[in-house]
């Protein structure tokens, strides 16, 4: 790579559902959504102005599974590019209807090659769907799961974390690695991610310039270089400045949130995007 050309690698994104959200006809909205990927193209051609003339390649992008259909759906589409790699989980609202079939196929799929990481799994007390034993039983699945494969657990924490920083605390030195993704938790919790050896992965909220997400621009700057990743939790948290003009995140925005890391930790953008790209690597590609 060169100074003019930055490689980004989304750690997260749900094309499954953003191919759902996009009009036309399933195969072309896919090959022209991979044609946008392959060539470092912004939806609707917009450009960062921080590029400043710059190029992006995008050099990987992530697909998390939420249950057992769309994880199936996710190796499908990994198979669709050298870019693409999947995940396989079940997201935390989804456990309260699990049934044993569907886990067993989660299983299944965690086995595979193809499968590159497990999950996306956490907690989330936010939306409240789920009984919080229940989450906690089967992110615990998850987890066993992890140290069984040997892949990395993506976990998703929404106002969750004094649940979930005791069952990190138990299963950490069991865990190959672990991604706590679209951190958007305190400093304080940040350091003890950093301490245990997490990566953290950061999303479109960093860029987001209202005042209640000061304590996230902090959280940042704790994360040191080598735990650090970028997301876009496509086609959700659309960065600024293209809130309001994009209704779907896509991966190569996840250049946004490299130029706002760089911003906030007074770094070079060029370091951040290799250095992220080069962890991202590590963790995913097998």
């Amino acid at each position: 790579m060169t100074n003019n050309v930055l490689p980004i690698f989304d750690t997260h994104a749900h094309l499954n559902l953003l191919l759902d959200e996009i009009g036309g006809a399933p195969e072309s909205k896919k090959q022209k959504l991979i044609k946008r990927l392959e060539t470092g193209r912004f939806p609707k051609d917009f450009v960062l102005p921080e590029l400043n003339g710059r190029s992006i390649q995008m050099t990987g992008v992530v697909l998390p599974g939420t249950n057992a259909a769309s994880s199936c759906r996710c190796i499908e589409l990994a198979a669709e590019s050298q870019l693409f790699h999947a995940a396989v989980g079940i997201h935390p609202n989804g456990f309260e209807h699990l049934n044993d079939a569907e886990w067993k196929e989660i299983e299944t799929l965690a086995e595979r090659s193809d499968a590159a990481a497990i999950g996306e799994t956490g907690l989330d007390l936010y939306h409240d769907k789920t009984p919080l034993s229940v989450q906690i039983e089967y992110l615990e699945r998850h987890f066993a799961l992890s140290a069984k494969t040997g892949k990395a657990v993506i976990v998703h924490c929404r106002d969750a974390w004094e649940s979930m920083q005791p069952l990190l605390e138990k299963w950490a030195q069991h865990l190959p690695k672990v991604v706590i993704h679209a951190f958007s938790d305190s400093p304080e919790y940040a350091k003890f991610c950093v301490q245990k050896g997490f990566y953290v992965s950061f999303a479109g909220s960093l860029t987001y310039r209202n005042v209640k997400f000061a304590p996230l621009w902090e959280s940042c700057k704790v994360v040191p270089l080598e735990q650090l990743l970028v997301e876009t939790d496509s086609p959700f948290l659309v960065p600024h400045p293209f809130r309001g003009r994009l209704e779907c995140n896509e991966p190569t925005l996840s250049a946004a949130v490299v130029f706002r890391l760089a911003e906030l930790r007074c770094e070079d953008a060029e370091v951040i995007s290799e250095r992220t790209s080069q962890n991202a690597k590590r963790l995913f590609v097998r």
